[in-house]
């Protein structure tokens, strides 16, 4: 039996069809990537595309993917596993070792942050409408920086489980976790207490 999934992430671009009003999947293919494999995508404030591979590293295009350059200046270490962006186009990437770096000029140049707790590589990010990064590993669990990762706060206490798949930011500005061992878990105070959002589904084990 495969696991309940809950899927965090979503590659396709859905239309809606005023005939139906159901959403329907529109795949339209990207050139210039030259194969190869990726690792993460997503789109900044201006609408640039901006992908993690495993070949090529961090790469972005200003025109949907028809023209592509480099963007690993500063990025001691690849390739980069996951890539997030906050609302002001700082970027934040993870390494396959499990460093963290940021770039706050567009990926032209990447710092590496220091101070992350953990030794073991990173599984979960998230950075927040309001700026708060969130990060997840499996030997220091969840903690959290509200200053763009000067110093971090231990929240694995309060979620109870070091087991961590995916994280995630609702509309409404709650933070869901999914976990190895204890569901979907829910906060709606950026992570200081957590309350079960598991309701309806039967696997303990969320990616």
């Amino acid at each position: 039996m495969s696991r309940t999934k809950i899927i965090f992430a979503t590659v396709l671009v859905l239309t809606l069809s005023s005939a139906t009003g159901k959403a329907q999947p529109s795949l339209v293919p990207i050139s210039g990537l030259g194969g190869g494999h990726l690792n993460w995508l997503l789109f900044n404030s201006k609408n640039e595309l901006i992908v993690a591979t495993k070949e090529n590293s961090v790469i972005l295009s200003q025109d949907n993917g028809k023209i592509w350059k480099n963007i690993n200046n500063g990025l001691a270490s690849l390739p980069i596993e996951r890539l997030a962006v906050d609302s002001r186009d700082w970027l934040y990437a993870v390494a396959d070792s499990g460093k963290l770096f940021r770039s706050t000029n567009d990926g032209l140049s990447w710092q590496l942050l220091e101070t992350t707790p953990g030794k073991s590589p990173i599984c979960a990010l998230l950075v927040t409408s309001t700026h708060v990064i969130l990060i997840a590993d499996t030997t220091a669990g969840l903690s959290r920086s509200t200053n763009d990762g000067a110093t971090w706060t231990s929240l694995t206490a309060a979620l109870g489980t070091t087991h961590i798949n995916a994280l995630a930011e609702a509309k409404s500005g709650s933070i869901l976790c999914g976990t190895r061992d204890k569901g979907v878990m829910k906060s709606i105070n950026g992570g200081s207490t957590w309350k079960s959002a598991s309701a309806g589904i039967s696997r303990q084990d969320i990616q």
